[in-house]
């Protein structure tokens, strides 16, 4: 892919955007110089809308008159994890999740249970989405949207900001990777996805299927007290923001943490990427770990009232995060929790992610 096609149509950059992004990350992790089978190499990726942007160009010639290109309907969500895979010869397990809002945790956590059951031993991992007319619609319609942009936890928040991005990971079992030399970057040590069966769109007012999710999500791991960082789902509409924090405050009242959890927000300053905001959130959280600094809720002026056991950081912090979890919620109750640990942090048999593009 070298980009000689270039310009891209309104419909095709967004597939070339999440290639691309993907093959960022299998060439900084020289996974391919390991020498894995081709079958043994998988493709798992997480989107929301995801290529609908054909559909939409379709239906735009036709309500203008127009002599409608037939190839467009055949820009289906699952192309873009096909496209990867092709990219980089991998012949395995190659999946699409379109859980919504938590696809791209779904990918990532669902990758990792390919490699523990043994159906493959690296996969691509990740998910994307970009701005969709459809998407705009929809959350318009919803009175989901703030014009002023999104505050997470903040007490005049308003809706949420539409964002777009890809952001992808490469897995493997950890003691492949320390044989090849290569970066380990984290390790997956918890994963947990469940279905709330509440409402079509809005959470569980209590948060409870999102702490059950992290609760599960920490069954497995070493030292759950270690736990000081939350990259919550944080939307910054009226029923998130609140049942969120209750629910994670209860998770970690139940850890004995020396010091509260930070938890923060990144949609304020990247908006909310939909399928591809747990994989954003994800890669973010590997680099905060690596750097050892906590990010900030940007915008956010007044907190929502919130337990002692939460801390709602309004600027970036230094400090060491041996523990993190990332949450996704999406609609139709989909409910997501991925758990990240430093290197040093591992549980046995958990895969690790060697490098990340976002």
């Amino acid at each position: 892919l070298t980009g000689a096609e270039l310009p891209l149509t309104s419909f095709e950059w967004p597939m070339q955007l999440a290639v691309q992004t993907a093959l960022d990350a299998v060439v900084d992790s020289k996974m391919l110089e390991r020498g894995y089978p081709s079958h043994r190499i998988g493709v798992c990726n997480g989107t929301s809308h995801g290529s609908n942007h054909g559909l939409l160009e379709y239906l735009r010639q036709t309500h203008e008159g127009e002599l409608a290109d037939p190839s467009l309907l055949a820009d289906l969500p699952s192309i873009v994890a096909a496209r990867i895979a092709q990219a980089i010869g991998a012949s395995g397990p190659c999946l699409t999740f379109n859980t919504a809002c938590s696809a791209g945790i779904n990918a990532i956590g669902q990758a990792a249970r390919l490699i523990e059951s043994g159906r493959a031993d690296c996969v691509i991992a990740g998910g994307h989405d970009t701005f969709s007319l459809l998407s705009f619609a929809g959350f318009t319609s919803l009175k989901s949207l703030d014009p002023s942009g999104a505050r997470p936890f903040d007490v005049d928040r308003a809706g949420l900001s539409l964002g777009d991005g890809a952001a992808y990971v490469v897995l493997e079992r950890d003691h492949e990777a320390a044989r090849r030399g290569a970066r380990m970057r984290a390790s997956l040590v918890g994963y947990a996805y469940l279905g709330e069966a509440y409402h079509p769109t809005a959470p569980d007012p209590e948060g409870l299927g999102i702490e059950a999710a992290m609760r599960a999500a920490l069954e497995r791991v070493e030292r759950p007290e270690r736990l000081a960082f939350v990259s919550a789902h944080g939307t910054g509409t009226p029923a998130n923001d609140e049942s969120e924090l209750r629910a994670i405050a209860r998770v970690a009242g139940s850890l004995a943490l020396a010091e509260p959890v930070d938890v923060v927000s990144l949609k304020s300053q990247t908006g909310h990427g939909l399928g591809a905001a747990g994989a954003i959130q994800s890669v973010a959280t590997i680099l905060a770990m690596e750097a050892g600094i906590v990010p900030a809720n940007v915008r956010l002026r007044a907190p929502v009232e919130h337990p002692e056991q939460v801390r709602l950081p309004t600027q970036p912090t230094r400090r060491p995060i041996p523990l993190a979890i990332c949450n996704s919620l999406g609609f139709g109750g989909s409910v997501a929790a991925l758990a990240l640990a430093a290197p040093t942090l591992e549980a046995p048999g958990a895969s690790t992610t060697t490098e990340t593009s976002p």
